[in-house]
């Protein structure tokens, strides 16, 4: 008992360590990529014309996107060494592109510079994206991890932006942040954990995250207007009217890990609702004046919807990335979406639409969004959300049984006390590594061994062995 005492303390540390580096990491890199879309937005201020302003900042959007989306490829069609190889490349080219922006005044020129640097700042965002899925994937606390990074993220890039305007002190810092979540990168201090066991033909096809991609496009309209209105105030007069970069943004930081906690809850199983619930109030930034004494009130609004739309989406692609055949390619596409559906919608002049037009809009949205989430079973509150993967229905076993089955494949009884675990509960394998008291690696060897002697692959095949086993007793 001592024994089990102490190694749980050992696994409890273990988590708080891995969560605390994790935060670390996507905290910088968010800093990182705030940061630089700033800097390239001020520094566009005073050199592009008004339009180009407008253009550039969708420009970087795509450039961002584009780099996430190469990364996911290049590690499909590329070996590993090759896939470290063009992040070392990116990390490079990113500190060389931002030099030259320093020193850059030509419109064409910084247009290319800034969305080069941006691309492989998306390059190793795609990465850490990837990272992240598979170190939070089944664990209890993703949605905090997400959460604290957005809010460490926010509260550096504001603390750093009221501290100076150098800009020659912004880029060294932005190129040794970049280098530390490059360095960050390499690290893996937890190797012990091996990749989760899947079923690979229950795996998610990429045709089936179509829901999940239409649901972000679907709440990216709700941010459309009020977005468009201060893109244009920002390229007409600068940030001298609207500082979106002001204390309601904090806001947003505060709004994330609010949503990120509420899904660590019951596998994720309120986030939709809960975010749905916070985004309807964005109705009414189509209808309070922009100006004034509305200022801080719409803005603070759409700080918040925001925080929640963005920890929504991301957890929707993380925690289905793992599942799927291409784990780095769609645990960025929450990123990708947003990007791409904000630069579709710009097409459609919302900001121009009647204020009225733009409600009446938004509250069809909300009801088609709450028919998605229907059929994506995100309003099903009664029971735990059924994920794609290792979903294993529970079952009854009686000890006679067990035994039986234990001397018929020559388990031992620590493989027996396994075999219990994973056939008579939806226990992710963390779950049932911390209930056993021993580690993820340790509880791999039991679950490798329990497969070959029983001749299964997965966990299913597992329960689907047991079962024939028990009506061929019962016969």
């Amino acid at each position: 008992m001592h024994w089990n005492g102490a190694h749980q303390n050992m696994q409890e540390n273990l988590r708080k360590q891995k969560a605390v580096f994790l935060i670390l990491l996507f905290g910088i890199y968010m800093f990182e990529y705030t940061v630089s879309c700033v800097f390239v937005q001020k520094r566009g201020v005073s050199i592009l014309p008004d339009i180009w302003i407008v253009r550039n900042y969708y420009a970087a959007l795509l450039s961002t996107a584009a780099g996430i989306m190469c990364t996911g490829l290049c590690r499909i069609s590329c070996k590993k060494k090759a896939g470290q190889g063009i992040l070392i490349a990116a990390a490079a080219g990113y500190s060389v592109l931002m030099l030259l922006l320093l020193a850059n005044r030509g419109i064409v020129s910084f247009v290319a510079i800034s969305n080069a640097a941006l691309f492989c700042l998306g390059l190793y965002g795609g990465a850490v994206y990837a990272h992240m899925s598979k170190l939070l994937y089944h664990t209890d606390f993703m949605g905090k991890v997400m959460g604290s990074g957005f809010l460490a993220a926010i509260v550096l890039q504001m603390i750093f932006q009221h501290g100076t305007d150098n800009p020659v002190l912004v880029v060294s810092l932005l190129i040794a942040g970049f280098m530390i979540v490059a360095g960050l990168m390499f690290v893996e201090p937890w190797q012990e954990e091996p990749e989760p066991v899947c079923d690979n033909t229950a795996k998610r096809r990429p045709l089936s995250l179509g829901r999940p991609i239409l649901i972000a496009f679907l709440l990216n309209f709700f941010f459309i207007y009020y977005n468009e209105k201060m893109l244009r105030s920002i390229a007409n007069r600068g940030f001298e009217e609207y500082d979106v970069y002001d204390w309601p943004r904090l806001l947003m930081g505060i709004s994330a890990l609010f949503v990120g906690c509420i899904g660590d809850i019951r596998k994720r199983k309120y986030v939709p609702i809960t975010t749905l619930c916070m985004m309807i109030p964005a109705l009414i930034t189509a209808i309070l004046p922009m100006g004034g004494q509305y200022y801080y009130l719409n803005m603070s609004i759409f700080y918040i919807s925001l925080g929640a739309e963005l920890v929504y989406i991301h957890l929707m692609f993380w925690d289905t990335a793992p599942r799927t055949n291409r784990t780095t390619l769609w645990a960025g596409m929450g990123r990708v979406t947003i990007s791409v559906s904000e630069v579709l919608l710009s097409g459609f002049a919302i900001s121009e639409m009647a204020d009225t037009a733009v409600v009446g809009a938004e509250l069809m949205l909300v009801v088609l969004i709450l028919i998605v989430m229907a059929f994506n079973g995100d309003l099903d509150l009664a029971g735990i959300r059924e994920i794609p993967g290792e979903i294993v229905p529970e079952t009854q076993t009686s000890p006679g049984t067990m035994e039986e089955y234990r001397g018929n494949y020559g388990l031992t009884p620590r493989e027996t006390e396994v075999l219990q675990k994973l056939i008579t509960s939806e226990d992710s394998l963390q779950e049932v590594a911390d209930e056993m008291a021993i580690s993820r690696r340790v509880l791999q060897k039991h679950i490798t061994s329990l497969y070959e002697k029983t001749g299964t692959k997965t966990r299913i095949g597992l329960l689907q062995n047991y079962m024939m086993f028990l009506s061929e007793e019962n016969k």
